[in-house]
């Protein structure tokens, strides 16, 4: 006789979700993420729909911060009648809303310019360091964060670029590739994409607000800081000290 099973499989209580992205300005090119509990995945997707309709945008409309920044695109989005400060308003209606559902935000970065532009992985040969390849490396650094301070039981996702890139290795892979093959890596259902903006936002103002330290006259970049304040970000600094391990014997 077959024993019976206390609790259907379905009914275990699934791990929190994180969602992550990439971002870059000036030298700085930043991972951003947003850890959500399963509990509250459904009001955080309402918090991002109320945001959009009370300004008349679709609810299917992307919040890509790439294009809400630059006029020309926002134009041609379906943001095209909000103005600079409005878009400022909404990022952070969306974060202070997300915030009463007890999402957090964590954000990684890395200066291009302190990092080498060329490494060399064992057994591969000399590549040349871009951004793309240091996006997987600050993303991965946000997760370690995470992991370090909250656990490692989550659910990890994110927004897929297929762009090949050189590792040194015998063949070119996904920009994302080491983020797809992460243990925790999940695929989000088509009605939960929308999570994924809040990790855009998170890395984008992560990214804006270094350029605002290092060019407080740049227009574009000086109100982010104020919107990093407010998500109360944890951050982290990605170095590149491979002397370290003998500095610390």
């Amino acid at each position: 006789m077959t024993a019976p099973i206390s609790a259907p499989m379905r009914d275990k209580p699934l791990d929190p979700l994180v969602v992550l992205d990439e971002s870059t300005a000036g030298p700085f090119v930043t991972g951003g993420a947003v850890w959500i509990s399963e509990q509250q995945i459904e009001q955080v997707l309402e918090a991002i729909r109320m945001v959009k309709s009370s300004r008349g945008v679709p609810e299917n409309a992307r919040i890509h911060c790439r294009t809400l920044f630059a006029g020309d695109a926002r134009r041609k989005s379906p943001y095209r009648s909000l103005t600079s400060d409005e878009v400022h308003d909404l990022l952070a209606d969306c974060v202070s809303r997300t915030l009463a559902q007890g999402v957090t935000w964590w954000g990684s970065w890395v200066d291009r310019e302190r990092y080498p532009s060329q490494l060399q992985l064992v057994n591969g040969t000399p590549f040349v360091v871009g951004a793309k390849h240091l996006a997987g490396l600050v993303c991965f650094s946000v997760l370690v964060c995470i992991e370090h301070d909250v656990g490692p039981k989550y659910r990890m996702a994110y927004d897929a670029d297929r762009t090949k890139i050189d590792w040194g290795l015998a063949n070119r892979m996904q920009a994302s590739h080491f983020a797809r093959t992460h243990s925790n890596a999940t695929e989000l259902p088509d009605y939960r994409r929308s999570l994924l903006e809040l990790a855009d936002v998170a890395a984008y103002t992560l990214a804006q607000s270094l350029l605002a330290d290092l060019l407080p006259d740049n227009r574009k970049a000086r109100r982010f800081p104020a919107l990093l304040r407010l998500m109360t970000m944890r951050t982290s600094r990605f170095v590149y000290d491979p002397d370290r391990r003998e500095k610390q014997q």
